[in-house]
């Protein structure tokens, strides 16, 4: 991606600081990516993207207020967006990852995965390729699935 391009624009959806923080800090280095926002529940990520209409959204399944699935369903309705979901109780190949695929995420990853230590830089690398490939997606409108 050549510099003059548009940086790839990110809202990160989490009610744990801790998981925004580390999401942010990933991310932050990159010169591609470019964080426009943090919300703590459903409701203020909605909120804030349709304020914002970020290229991808980062968003955790368990939230209170409106958790992350029902805010996904929300959004292919009215503003898809490519959206990468992750839990720290569900893992990837569980049903609720696939709901989470089958209501339109593009992606699903664990938070144990961001469990770092001395691979930072590894984590930076892939968290940044998820999301750029995720920026590539073409979306369009859906109904959920029930």
């Amino acid at each position: 991606m050549d510099n003059q391009k548009k940086k790839i624009t990110v809202v990160i959806v989490d009610d744990s600081i801790r998981y925004r923080t580390i999401l942010h800090r990933l991310l932050d280095k990159n010169q591609h990516i470019e964080v426009v926002g943090e919300a703590v529940n459903g409701i203020k990520a909605l909120e804030l993207i349709w304020q914002v209409r970020p290229d991808v959204i980062l968003m955790d399944l368990e939230m209170p207020l409106m958790d992350g699935m029902t805010a996904l369903q929300h959004l292919m309705i009215h503003v898809p967006t490519p959206t990468i979901m992750f839990s720290r109780l569900s893992k990837e190949g569980t049903a609720r990852c696939f709901d989470a695929l089958k209501n339109g995420a593009v992606d699903f990853f664990s938070k144990d995965t961001l469990r770092y230590g001395s691979k930072e830089n590894y984590l930076k690398e892939l968290l940044a390729e998820r999301v750029l490939c995720a920026a590539n997606v073409s979306m369009k409108a859906g109904e959920p699935v029930f």
